[in-house]
């Protein structure tokens, strides 16, 4: 199955991106330069966890960008960035599905069907043409190749950022390319479930 691809760096600009709303473009942009950051630092660190810092620095970037140099695109990031989540969540959820229940016959399983069509609907329901642009296929399992790793660590991520003292995302980037530099995903993942049960981190990161 293929898939159009309107966010990488080897994207040009084409009439398509420049036609996106100010705050989708800037997701664009954030998500990239994660990538390129990662690359000039030499940190291997496993994919999942690339994709889906990525969506976290992107997804909160706009919102923090909007509140100070575009405060009357503010209320569309915050939206672009729930709806985001939303679909996150229930990527997530029929990822676990699939897993936990290994085999069954996916056109006649009602669990899977309600939630491949409710990702389909929030897709459908998003008024922002770039959100519609990466999200708007069949739910399948095409679907979930191209789009479990991108969030199979966003929410905790999200959970241990919140948790820290220091806000400095640079810093926490730093953390996070530190401990997971050579790691497997499995071990990384471990590792961050582990963290995310921790009340409170210092401000030593």
């Amino acid at each position: 199955m293929l898939y159009r691809t309107y966010g990488s760096r080897a994207t040009l600009l084409t009439n398509r991106v420049l036609s996106y709303p100010l705050h989708s473009f800037v997701h664009l942009a954030t998500h990239e330069a994660l990538h390129v950051h990662r690359a000039q630092n030499k940190r291997k660190i496993p994919y999942a966890l690339e994709e889906a810092l990525a969506e976290f620095i992107a997804s909160n970037g706009i919102v923090q960008f909007c509140e100070k140099y575009a405060t009357h695109a503010l209320s569309a990031a915050k939206s672009y960035r729930d709806v985001t989540e939303n679909i996150a969540r229930a990527i997530n959820n029929l990822v676990d599905m699939v897993h936990k229940e290994n085999h069954f016959d996916m056109h006649s399983h009602k669990p899977y069907s309600n939630l491949c069509k409710h990702i389909e609907d929030l897709v459908k329901r998003a008024r922002n043409t770039c959100l519609r642009d990466r999200f708007e296929f069949k739910v399948n399992n095409a679907f979930l190749i191209r789009y479990r790793d991108y969030y199979k660590f966003y929410f905790l991520i999200q959970e241990i950022y919140n948790k820290r003292k220091n806000n400095d995302i640079g810093k926490f980037i730093q953390w996070l390319f530190d401990r997971s530099c050579g790691k497997s995903e499995e071990e990384v993942f471990s590792m961050l479930t582990k963290f995310s049960k921790v009340d409170r981190f210092g401000a030593t990161y």
